[in-house]
């Protein structure tokens, strides 16, 4: 996985420095992050505000490439059965991460296009569960490489700024973690 991480990302480097007619730009998006998990052995959680910030690389008007900094929030993690346990005060699990994704857009009129995303997520998470019946918390924490996806509309309203409407996927281990946001970029 890190020997696919290190090819996309001299790709990307790539992509920047040798196309002369690219168009650089810079956004980030807010929104609501909410957690599905693929098992039933994974308790249900409750979502936070997230956000993502990205760079990208617009090397035409149907393809880029994009590098972006994501962070889901903190999910209140419950139970099973869906009710706390007793001697649990609280659980809470954290999820961010660099994401490395590549962007096809189909333009539907001059300053309106769809976009679709896909990229890999390289992510930290640490889970904090306190007890009541210990002092200290105890603290999980994991990292992994996982998929990412998304789609979304992009309006480009000035030359060189525009919003977007945009939902993402991103995938930790057995967790599917959706990110719904409103944002904006720039373009240079």
């Amino acid at each position: 996985m890190k020997k696919m991480i290190s090819t996309l990302c001299v790709v990307f480097i790539f992509g920047f420095t040798s196309v002369a007619m690219a168009q650089v730009y810079v956004g980030g998006a807010y929104g609501v992050s909410d957690a599905k998990s693929s098992r039933n052995s994974v308790p249900e959680m409750e979502g936070d505000a997230g956000y993502r910030v990205n760079l990208g690389n617009q090397l035409s008007n149907t393809f880029s490439f994009e590098v972006a900094y994501v962070d889901l929030g903190s999910y209140l993690v419950g139970s099973l059965d869906g009710e706390q346990d007793l001697n649990e005060s609280s659980d809470q699990l954290d999820i961010s991460g660099y994401e490395l994704a590549v962007i096809g857009k189909l333009p539907l009129r001059k300053r309106l296009s769809l976009f679709a995303r896909l990229g890999l997520f390289a992510w930290d998470g640490e889970r904090v569960i306190v007890d009541s019946s210990t002092v200290e918390p105890n603290v999980f924490a994991s990292s992994d490489e996982d998929v990412s996806v998304g789609l979304g509309v992009e309006m480009e309203f000035l030359d060189h700024m525009g919003v977007v409407l945009e939902a993402n996927q991103y995938k930790t281990e057995d967790v599917y973690n959706q990110l719904y946001g409103l944002g904006v970029y720039f373009t240079f």
